[in-house]
């Protein structure tokens, strides 16, 4: 069998070293898993091409949401989300899936990382509206920051609509730096790529304001430490990268593949493998 991940650029790509850490503990040890750097401007005639020659493609920035009307189908995480990051390719049927939602979740539980209280989201793109979404369903209050003002308006604007009860803000940065403090958020979730190899001293906010944050999760997961976790580790705070989040929402794509199912201790020794990679 044979799969993938789309995406552009890939160059910091873990996707097939970790798919082929999973593939034997699925019982596919023989699967095949390439990496597919495609331009948004070539991804009309790349896209269809691809998904008639693979069994399943994982999606990443910034095509997310870009793939949505090539697909037959959509899951019930995707549609909630409006972003596919994994394609199921069976009986000559599309289906998009979200599994960022599962790997999120379940890496803030792995982490002890408390999804509560006062929430400050980096990014309104499709992992942003997944994390914004799950925070919202935990009942958190989110400030959304976005370079962009309009595209956090826009997510502000959707978090009321799916979660009326919800408070949610969408800020400018230049905004949220003029107007609030670190030590007012509980939990800072950086959604974007800032920080991402090979741009590694790159930072979402400044790092005096992050050394105020109790907890943060960083979606960033190469480097094993980011600018901002480091921030934040420094003020005495407790943050993540997003291995975890990587590892668990890959091995939820080969659940939705294969019917796989994978083990804490599974999942924890290719994590540790994955680490070493870094």
């Amino acid at each position: 069998m044979k799969f993938g991940v789309l995406g552009y650029p890939l160059g910091h790509s873990l996707s097939p070293a970790l798919h082929s850490l999973l593939f034997p503990f699925a019982g596919q040890a023989d699967a095949a898993y390439s990496l597919h750097e495609v331009a948004p401007e070539a991804l009309p005639e790349a896209l269809p091409t691809l998904l008639a020659q693979l069994d399943g493609l994982n999606i990443t920035i910034p095509h997310k949401r870009a793939v949505i009307p090539f697909l037959d189908a959509l899951d019930d995480t995707a549609a909630r989300y409006g972003a596919v990051n994994t394609i199921a390719c069976r009986d000559g049927k599309t289906t998009g899936y979200n599994t960022d939602c599962i790997g999120f979740v379940r890496a803030m539980q792995m982490y002890s990382l408390p999804l509560a209280g006062n929430a400050l989201l980096i990014g309104a793109g499709g992992v942003g509206r997944v994390m914004a979404f799950e925070a919202a369903r935990a009942g958190c209050r989110i400030t959304v920051v976005e370079p962009e003002e309009a595209r956090a308006k826009a997510l502000e604007a959707d978090l009321h609509a799916l979660f009326p009860q919800a408070e949610a803000v969408g800020l400018s940065t230049d905004t949220l730096l003029a107007q609030h403090q670190g030590g007012e958020f509980s939990l800072v979730l950086n959604a974007s790529p800032v920080g991402m190899f090979p741009k590694v001293d790159a930072c979402p906010l400044p790092e005096a304001f992050l050394r105020q944050v109790p907890y943060a999760f960083d979606a960033v997961y190469n480097p094993a430490e980011t600018k901002l976790v480091a921030a934040v580790r420094a003020g005495g705070g407790k943050a993540e990268t997003g291995l975890a989040m990587l590892v668990l929402q890959a091995a939820a794509a080969q659940e939705i593949w294969f019917g796989a199912h994978f083990t804490d201790m599974q999942i924890r020794d290719v994590l540790a493998q994955l680490a070493k990679k870094l």
